[in-house]
C-alpha cells in the first residue's frame, strides 16, 4: 500500500514539473497568427522621365497573417501574408477617392531563443513579393502600380494564456523596393517610378498553437 501511494506521488510530482516546464514552442508545433498593427515609412521616389528624386514619409494601418511549422526545438519555417492600407496625409484631404493599398506575400522562417511555459521570443526574417497600387477615382483614373520585393526582420514576443492561445507583440523592420512601377492615366500618359520605403511596423496579434 506504501508503494503504491509512494509511486502515486511520484507519477503526480513528474506530472506537475513537466507542465511547468513546458515548452511555448517545440518541434512540430503548428502556430497560426492573424494581427494587426501601424507601419510608420521613410519614402524615396524617382521619376525616370523628369529625373525627379523626392523624399517623403508615409503610414499605413496592416494587418499581417502568418502560419509557421516547427521544423526543430528552436528553428520554424512559415508563409506570412500582409495587407497595408496606407493613411492619406493633409495634402490628399480634398480628394476622398484616392485610395492607396499593398499586399505581401513572404516567406518567413523563425528562430526561437526563449520558450519558457508562457513566454515565448523569437527573431525572424521576412523575404518575399510586394504589390503596390496608387489609385485616384476621378475624371483621368490616374494610378501607380506594380510590384517588387521585401526584405524584413522581425522581433516578437508571444504571451500564452492557455497552452493553445495566446497574444503577440512585434516589431518589424522593412525594405520596400519596387523598380519601375507604371504611372498611367486615360489620357495615355505614361511614366515609370522607382519606390523604396523603409523603417517598420509595430503589431499586436492573436495566435492559435497545435502540435
Amino acid at each position: 500500500m506504501k508503494n503504491r501511494i509512494l509511486i502515486s506521488m511520484l507519477l503526480f510530482l513528474f506530472a506537475v514539473n513537466a507542465q511547468l516546464n513546458a515548452a511555448s514552442f517545440t518541434k512540430n508545433d503548428k502556430i497560426i497568427e492573424a494581427a494587426f498593427g501601424l507601419g510608420i515609412y521613410d519614402i524615396s521616389t524617382y521619376q525616370k522621365s523628369k529625373n525627379i528624386r523626392e523624399n517623403d514619409k508615409a503610414a499605413a494601418w496592416v494587418y499581417p497573417f502568418s502560419f509557421e511549422y516547427g521544423i526543430a526545438n528552436r528553428l520554424a519555417l512559415g508563409l506570412g501574408y500582409k495587407y497595408s492600407n496606407f493613411i492619406l496625409g493633409n495634402e490628399d484631404s480634398l480628394n476622398t477617392n484616392r485610395k492607396v493599398k499593398g499586399n505581401d506575400l513572404v516567406f518567413k522562417p523563425t528562430l526561437h531563443l526563449i520558450k519558457r511555459k508562457r513566454i515565448n521570443v523569437y527573431v525572424g526574417a521576412l523575404a518575399g513579393l510586394s504589390w503596390f497600387n496608387f489609385q485616384v477615382n476621378d475624371n483621368l483614373q490616374s494610378y501607380a502600380k506594380g510590384d517588387g520585393t521585401l526584405l524584413a526582420l522581425i522581433l516578437g514576443t508571444r504571451f500564452y494564456f492557455s497552452k493553445n492561445i495566446g497574444l503577440s507583440l512585434h516589431y518589424t523592420f522593412n525594405n520596400y523596393k519596387f523598380v519601375d512601377l507604371t504611372l498611367a492615366n486615360n489620357l495615355g500618359n505614361t511614366d515609370k517610378l522607382d519606390l523604396t520605403l523603409k523603417r517598420g511596423n509595430v503589431g499586436l496579434g492573436l495566435v492559435f498553437k497545435f502540435n
